[in-house]
């Protein structure tokens, strides 16, 4: 029997999920504190198996465009610590988040660029 695919935004959100639990653990050892790892491990496997129930065989999201580019959830963690610390800016300015990336071909190489809600895309043109 085929296992059915999972989609690429859930799994990142399941990655996130479970690199919060680690985090917490370590943090915790760290600092020579209680944890309780696998009461945290129960009750994310417990949401997952509700969702799915609830979820049913109905797909979990619409299909994404092929122009909308990628979530910020499905890039690597080191990945969004570059891209963050790229785009600091300060309180003073007012900031809109994108909400994706995009790859846009040029010359000889694919650049990135931020997609924003409006539907601009920094970097095309």
């Amino acid at each position: 029997m085929a296992r059915s695919k999972i989609e690429p935004r859930l799994r990142a959100e399941f990655k996130e999920i479970a690199r919060s639990i680690i985090a917490r653990d370590r943090q915790a050892k760290k600092l020579w504190r209680s944890q309780n790892t696998i009461g945290d491990i129960e009750r994310a496997l417990v949401d997952a198996f509700v969702f799915g129930q609830q979820l049913g065989d109905a797909p979990y999201s619409a299909p994404k465009p092929q122009h909308a580019g990628i979530d910020w959830e499905e890039v690597p963690p080191r990945g969004r610590e570059v891209l963050a610390s790229l785009t600091y800016r300060s309180d003073q300015y007012e900031v809109t988040n994108a909400i994706g990336l995009r790859r846009v071909p040029g010359g000889e190489k694919a650049r990135w660029g931020s997609q924003y809600e409006n539907g601009y895309a920094s970097g095309a043109g």
